[in-house]
């Protein structure tokens, strides 16, 4: 049997069958084969199975195929991974600040610790949809994480999203919280736990971490403290004091600044950190650390949790880990410094992220970011049922059963019965190692009907996926 591609009638009439026995084998990490059967159109396969139906002529493509092609049943056809819609995954539209929950995340070194954090001064996270919306609006608070207040001598209030800040505004965060400050000119400034600053012209930051992301048209100095000062045009780096603002250090992430005190200044670039201390000589640059290495890291979770451990960076005494809200860059949703290269984080909710990591030195100097995207799914996901397709009459009595992978699954179960409710003559094939089973023995003439559900390396199972009938001659 036959099929020929005719592009003028793809969308209504071409049975282009590859959805049969697909996904199931993967020829190297970026392909999979689908093997051609009856019964499906390319449209249905594409809107069922690919990240967008107009894909069809990138398929098409990547096959070496064209408008004369001709496909037989069994045929092998390669599926590019970048083109296959994955069901595990969020949309990518589906998280956008102001979308965490108000409990959005108790991340804890252990789960005593995390419910106390649950019980503290913990706020939730809240943001503003677009920031850039609100940059020429005057100094505006854009995003918020746990207790965040404005101090007027005895007198405390609590900052909202979108609260506007008069010039000289004392702003103050407690333990675990953090704000998003945007300013006139659109530069963001992030205040970290226990920081204490004033809204004046350069920023003074009394106590505590800042970081500053600017983007100006003209060199102007951007914090100051008892210390010393930062000056830069288009740069993101960090800022810290302590003893009430006589020591203090910077570390350039991006770009170039300017560091200054009383007595001398010095232009510094990405990667390179500075001490000062008020009424002292200034302390000659440093290069930073390097960055942990990432790169077979963990990149997402089922359970709520990031259980993380990178290699040792040779004279870091410590390292910074930070969770960051992945639709706003600069919301710090949780900040920790950790003695040891691992970090065990709970019951963060579902969402996107970025986690990053950093060393830091012998001098408490911390390095360039090293930044993990992270996905922490709601629930376990069951997979898509891919083949055959609903209804399908099979020219085999042998058939394919294939579904989605789910990356965070190690393992399935798939139930197969004579009727819905899986009760006749049900058959169950637990611990699938791949996303596909192949019937060895003959299956009698009639219908069956079939679902899988994914089981996780903790042995947690999702809820069944959608349930698909196919008749057997």
């Amino acid at each position: 049997m036959k099929y020929t591609l005719k592009p003028a009638v793809l969308f209504s009439s071409l049975a282009l069958g590859f959805t049969s026995f697909g996904v199931a084998v993967p020829v190297h990490a970026d392909v999979s084969v689908y093997i051609v059967a009856p019964g499906d159109t390319l449209w249905s396969i594409a809107n069922e199975n690919l990240k967008s139906p107009k894909d069809w002529n990138k398929l098409m493509k990547f096959n070496g195929m064209d408008d004369k092609s001709q496909l037989q049943v069994d045929q092998a056809l390669r599926i590019p991974s970048e083109l296959m819609a994955d069901a595990s995954t969020p949309p990518s539209s589906s998280t956008k600040p102001g979308d965490l929950p108000p409990a959005a995340i108790i991340p804890a070194q252990d789960e005593k610790a995390a419910a106390g954090m649950a019980t503290a001064a913990r706020e939730g996270a809240k943001a503003v949809k677009d920031i850039a919306a609100i940059s020429s609006s005057g100094n505006t608070v854009a995003a918020t994480y746990g207790h965040v207040v404005r101090v007027s001598g005895k007198n405390q209030s609590k900052l909202e999203i979108n609260d506007a800040l008069a010039d000289k505004t004392r702003i103050r965060t407690g333990d675990k919280s953090s704000v998003n400050i945007v300013l006139t000119d659109g530069s963001v400034v992030v205040l970290l736990s226990d920081t204490e600053v004033v809204l004046t012209q350069p920023l003074s930051l009394i106590q505590g971490e800042i970081e500053y992301k600017v983007n100006g048209n003209k060199e102007l100095a951007l914090v100051s403290t008892e210390a010393g000062s930062v000056s830069a045009q288009t740069a993101r780096f960090r800022v810290a004091t302590s003893k009430a603002g006589k020591q203090m250090r910077v570390e350039v992430e991006q770009g170039a600044a300017i560091v200054a005190n009383e007595k001398k200044h010095r232009r510094i670039s990405a990667g390179i950190s500075m001490q000062l201390e008020a009424d002292k000589a200034m302390n000659e640059p440093r290069q930073g650390l390097m960055r942990p290495d990432i790169a077979n890291l963990s990149k997402s979770s089922v359970n709520g949790e990031a259980n993380l451990k990178w290699a040792a960076i040779s004279d870091a005494k410590a390292y910074r880990a930070q969770l960051v809200y992945a639709a706003d860059a600069y919301l710090v949703l949780f900040d920790e410094q950790l003695n040891e290269p691992k970090l065990n984080w709970h019951n963060i909710s579902p969402g996107r992220y970025n986690i990053r990591l950093r060393s830091i030195d012998d001098n408490g100097l911390e390095g360039l970011n090293a930044e993990l995207p992270f996905i922490v799914h709601g629930t376990l996901n069951p997979p898509r049922s891919n083949s055959p397709a609903n209804g399908a009459t099979l020219p085999t009595n042998k058939p394919w059963i294939a579904w989605s992978r789910i990356p965070e699954a190690n393992s399935y179960t798939l139930q197969v019965a004579r009727d819905a409710e899986f009760k006749t003559d049900l058959q169950e094939f637990t611990y699938q190692m791949n996303n596909y089973y192949k019937y060895s023995d003959a299956l009698p003439a009639g219908e069956y009907y079939w679902r899988v559900l994914s089981v996780s390396p903790k042995r947690v199972k999702s809820a069944f996926g959608d349930v698909r009938m196919f008749k057997i001659k």
